[in-house]
């Protein structure tokens, strides 16, 4: 007897048909398993992005009775660990080889991005757009890919030059995105 795949479970058991009220729960009961990622895993990264997005609506059932992809793609989300990830690598870049454009540059890009994050994540939980923040994370992110992209052209080493231009660069086209479709959605809660 043959079977598809639709028809088995991740142990390999059968199961007759699809639950219509666990697909329903996939898509727009995404707080229990955001739940148990806080409460149960143990990954500290996934525990953080978890945590900075808390309050959004990263999710959430009120917002999503339907899957729509956008709803849960807040800049601040991705900003905040792009952040992080820039202005710790500006910090790394000093302590190892006393760059102090490492340490401007990186520290100063890194806390531009971290600032426009907090903004748009204040601004997002009262209820309104930050263009001003979409608006810095998309120059920054620009800025990063150009000046890296250069460096990297110039040296051909990928780290970090290459790995900068090519998240910062991914970043940009993320940020023009969310420019394009007009920032955060914002969800009116009915009274």
């Amino acid at each position: 007897m043959a079977t598809t795949p639709a028809t088995l479970d991740q142990d390999g058991g059968s199961f007759a048909a699809i639950n219509p009220s666990r697909t329903n729960n996939i898509i727009s009961g995404f707080n229990a398993h955001r739940l148990h990622l806080l409460t149960e895993h143990r990954n500290p990264a996934t525990q953080l992005f978890l945590l900075l997005c808390e309050g959004s609506g990263f999710g959430s059932s009120e917002e999503a009775t339907e899957y729509d992809p956008t709803v849960r793609m807040h800049d601040f989300c991705f900003t905040y660990p792009y952040g992080f990830l820039v202005l710790f690598g500006g910090l790394f870049g000093f302590l190892r080889k006393g760059s102090t454009t490492s340490l401007m540059g990186g520290v100063g890009s890194g806390a531009l991005l971290l600032l426009a994050a907090y903004k748009s994540h204040q601004d997002y939980l009262r209820g309104s757009k930050s263009s001003l923040a979409l608006f810095l994370e998309t120059v920054v992110a620009v800025a990063l890919t150009w000046v890296m992209g250069q460096r990297f052209m110039v040296t051909s080493k990928f780290m970090p030059a290459g790995m900068v231009a090519a998240l910062s660069g991914i970043m940009s086209l993320f940020y023009l995105y969310k420019v394009a479709t007009g920032g955060n959605r914002i969800i009116k809660k009915e009274a």
